[in-house]
Parts: structure tokens; C-alpha cells; sequence
């Protein structure tokens, strides 16, 4: 398996350049947590966001993940969400 990695420098200025183009304030640490949880929050397996982060311990990866997108919806969120499914035609 062959793996294609920036030079952590590289990414960084990237970064840095970017968000002083956007007037904002974020790091590459703090992106790598936004990419797990948004992956979590749209289903991905943890076991698929620890293989894609690099780590070694499940452990690891679940501390990247943001408690809130742990917690179970309420099915009340998803009506008042308007996200019903079709009401099949009899």
C-alpha cells in the first residue's frame, strides 16, 4: 500500500496562508478534529476515521471526535427537522 503524505511544513504554511487570506483562526490540529467528527456525524464508521487518521488505538481516534456528535437524535429532531419519509400511497 502505497501512502502520499505532504510535508507537514508544506501543510502548514498552507494553512497559515489561508487563514490569514480569510481572517480567521485555525490550526491543522483543529481540522483534523473537524474531519472526524463531521465523518462520525455523517455515519462514518469509527473504525474507517481511525484507519484514515493514522492511529493505532481506537482510543486515539474517538478523543478527536466531539462528544455532541456521539449522542443518539431524537426522533423528534428529525420530524420538527421536516426529514420524513414518504407516506407510501394505499
Amino acid at each position: 500500500m502505497v501512502r502520499y503524505r505532504m510535508h507537514e511544513a508544506n501543510v502548514q504554511r498552507a494553512i497559515k496562508r489561508a487563514r490569514e487570506q480569510l481572517g480567521i483562526s485555525v490550526l491543522p490540529h483543529e481540522l483534523r478534529h473537524g474531519y472526524a467528527t463531521h465523518c462520525l456525524e455523517r455515519g462514518t464508521n469509527p473504525r474507517a476515521i481511525q484507519q484514515v487518521m493514522g492511529h493505532y488505538s481506537l482510543e486515539t481516534t474517538m478523543g478527536y471526535l466531539h462528544t455532541e456528535s456521539l449522542s443518539v437524535r431524537s426522533p423528534l429532531e428529525t420530524v420538527l427537522a421536516g426529514n420524513l419519509p414518504p407516506i407510501p400511497a394505499t
